[in-house]
């Protein structure tokens, strides 16, 4: 019954009770990409501060039991391993300079 199933139907759905599973195995092996999934969306017409993004990141890190070591820089680079296509650029702010990801923005924070 199962192989005549499979074949008449071959996609293999994954069983909504292992959602959270899911999650702690991404988390645990990859917890910058989940951050990107849950907390930031792309938009070529928007560009948000690497330290606001690094401070939600915090934030995530914090709500869910994930006990972070890295520095802005070490996240800025996680953040452009881990997503092909983010980019960064230097934005004046009177005397200072601050690193933007360009094509970004935060989702809401609940």
């Amino acid at each position: 019954i199962g192989r005549h199933k499979l074949r008449n139907d071959p996609v293999i759905r994954q069983p909504s009770s292992s959602e959270h599973l899911v999650k702690q195995l991404r988390m645990s092996m990859a917890p910058v990409s989940q951050f990107f999934r849950e907390c930031t969306s792309t938009n070529p017409n928007s560009g948000v501060l690497s330290s606001d993004v690094f401070e939600r990141w915090c934030q995530w890190a914090s709500e869910n039991a994930y006990v972070h070591r890295l520095t802005v820089t070490d996240f800025e680079r996680k953040a452009i391993d881990s997503n092909p296509g983010l980019r960064t650029t230097i934005i004046r702010m009177g005397s200072t300079a601050q690193r933007q990801f360009v094509g970004l923005e935060l989702k809401k924070y609940d």
